[in-house]
């Protein structure tokens, strides 16, 4: 998986077509997304994984000729499970906003980070029955976008969420690896 990614990431940077969605304007798009859930603290090494899908739509602001800010919401679906129908653990899902940073090392390609707010949701199956929680975690994220036409970009993306348990103490992390496809407007 991650060979796939490194070699998509590549080819992508070498792409030279007029630039999209990492200029000044709005854009939405939809991905694919790997999840990794991983307890901490107390729970430490129980871990979950799933592939799910993403939709989002978000708005750049040039701060020069290479750079922007800019702002993004999601929403994220996952399958991510372990167990059976009796007893299990499953994120359901999330959603959130972002500020984002990039740079553009040429035309046609863009490198970004991101900071934001996830709030995610999860349910617990015990002896058949469901119980559901949600949680609120910080969202860091790096980016490459490369665009394929004037319009149309594609992410390859690594998100990382820590959430936080009701009484703020540490709780789940997500790892995250997002490819998607990007319409500028």
């Amino acid at each position: 998986m991650r060979l796939v990614l490194i070699s998509l990431a590549a080819s992508l940077v070498a792409a030279t077509p007029a630039f999209a969605a990492g200029d000044a304007g709005s854009y939405v798009g939809v991905g694919v997304t790997h999840d990794n859930f991983a307890t901490s603290a107390d729970d430490e090494g129980l871990g979950i994984n799933g592939v799910g899908g993403t939709v989002f739509a978000g708005y750049n602001f040039p701060l020069s000729t290479s750079t922007y800010a800019g702002f993004e919401a999601n929403f994220d679906l996952s399958t991510a499970k372990v167990g059976d129908d009796t007893d299990a653990l499953e994120a359901d899902h999330a959603f959130g906003a972002s500020a984002l940073l990039g740079f553009r090392p040429s035309e046609a390609t863009a490198l970004y980070g991101r900071v934001g707010y996830q709030r995610g949701r999860a349910t617990a199956i015990v002896a058949g029955d469901e119980f559901s929680d949600s949680a609120d975690g910080l969202r860091l994220g790096l980016g490459l976008q490369a665009d394929l036409t004037e319009k149309v970009g594609v992410r390859v993306e690594y998100n990382h969420t820590h959430y936080y348990g009701e009484d703020g103490s540490t709780g789940l992390n997500n790892n995250q690896a997002v490819v998607s496809l990007v319409y500028g407007f």
